[in-house]
């Protein structure tokens, strides 16, 4: 069924279910973080040790986007996301159980491989059901990841205040990847539209396009390390420091994913008004003076939480953003998408443990400045984005 003739309603049912599928991964995604004090206590392991789960997690995730593209070009999208769900709420409910740290790291691995069918799938699917209209839509859709994430660690919380333990959290949280998976078995799979940008292709050689891919993927690298590695290392940070307590830092890590989620509510009227290179580099600009902020006034609790807002404001709509950019640019394929997933996992993998490994070496003091370095490199590739993709619809345009 091809774009054009493809019913509003079923649009709208599709729709639905991918932003329910966002929802889930939101959830998961945003337990990780609150969970990391606990999950170490329960395998006795320092944080040094417990860092590991984020590499085992983003190499599953890593995996998983290359083979996830590769699966929705050769059979269909919603096997793959059902698959991603399903995977996900029976991993993430064996999570709190586990009490071996070798055990937990081979979880973590099935967590973030299951999480990567949802993710390359629900993007992939939004763009091929919207085509050149998926802006707002976009928007929308990682907007649902955004509320995830901001319940998840209220759920987090109220697991501990009424249980003392995270467990029951994290099997609610399994319960509500199930929604979206029971309603894309009844709905069809859309195929990929052929668009204006197939002409644009056609006049434009393999050549000039790896290097616009190779720089889109250097800014996913570099965007979930700023991004996600904030987000999970911010519980331990505002703990350990003495800035918040066990239940306050949870709800501070509930403020970073409520900024992100209202920067993303404010991503979908704002994709209709102003281009994807403006709202790029005004969220560079925001996140770049909150963190500048939080890496000045260390030790203030206000700064604190004042920052965060900011800097969860600021990186929002960076991420599905840049997708709808890169769809102007090129047609998205599974394999072409994968790809950029792929390099936010490897960024997943590699930033959150290393910050890990600073904190473990020079003090909670590094994270923030360490945060700094890595957004500041961010701004300088969006750039080089922007001049390569000008420099691709000029020289298609002429051709």
């Amino acid at each position: 069924m091809s774009f054009s003739s493809l019913p509003t309603l079923l649009r709208i049912k599709q729709t639905v279910c991918y932003y329910l599928a966002f929802l889930a991964l939101g959830l998961t995604t945003g337990a990780i973080g609150p969970a990391l004090p606990h999950l170490a206590e329960q395998t006795h392991s320092p944080i040094k040790d417990i860092s590991y789960l984020f590499v085992s997690l983003a190499l599953g995730y890593l995996l998983g986007s290359l083979a996830s593209g590769r699966l929705i070009d050769r059979i269909k999208g919603h096997p793959v996301i059902i698959a991603g769900l399903v995977g996900m709420a029976v991993t993430i409910a064996l999570v709190p159980l586990t009490l071996d740290l070798r055990l937990l790291i081979i979880l973590a691995f099935m967590v973030g491989l299951s999480q990567s069918f949802v993710d390359v799938g629900g993007n992939l699917m939004i763009v091929w059901v919207y085509g050149q209209d998926v802006g707002p839509f976009m928007n929308g859709l990682h907007l649902s990841f955004g509320i995830g994430t901001l319940i998840s660690p209220l759920i987090i919380a109220a697991s501990l205040e009424l249980g003392g333990s995270i467990t029951w959290g994290f099997i609610g949280l399994a319960m509500l990847s199930l929604p979206a998976a029971i309603g894309l078995l009844k709905l069809p799979n859309p195929t990929s539209p052929v668009n204006a940008q197939t002409n644009r292709e056609d006049q434009a050689s393999k050549s000039r396009l790896i290097p616009l891919v190779i720089f889109i993927m250097l800014f996913y690298f570099v965007y979930i390390g700023f991004e996600g590695g904030f987000g999970a290392w911010l519980y331990t940070y505002a703990l350990e420091t003495g800035l918040a307590t066990q239940v306050t830092a949870a709800y501070l890590t509930s403020i970073f994913w409520a900024a992100f989620t209202f920067g993303r509510l404010l991503g979908i009227p704002a994709a209709r008004k102003f281009s994807p290179g403006t709202m790029i580099f005004t969220g560079l600009v925001v996140s770049l003076i909150s963190i500048s902020l939080l890496s000045v006034f260390s030790t203030s609790p206000v700064m604190l939480w004042c920052g965060t807002f900011g800097y969860g404001l600021g990186v929002s709509t960076l991420f599905p953003t840049l997708l709808t950019l890169a769809s102007q640019y090129m047609t998205l394929s599974g394999r072409t998408t994968s790809l950029f997933f792929a390099s936010a996992s490897a960024g997943g993998m590699f930033f959150p443990w290393l910050v890990g490994q600073l904190i473990s070496t020079f003090g909670l003091q590094i994270m923030m400045p360490a945060f700094l370095s890595i957004v500041l490199s961010a701004f300088f590739i969006a750039a080089g984005i922007l001049i390569l993709g000008h420099r691709l619809i000029t020289k298609a345009g002429k051709s």
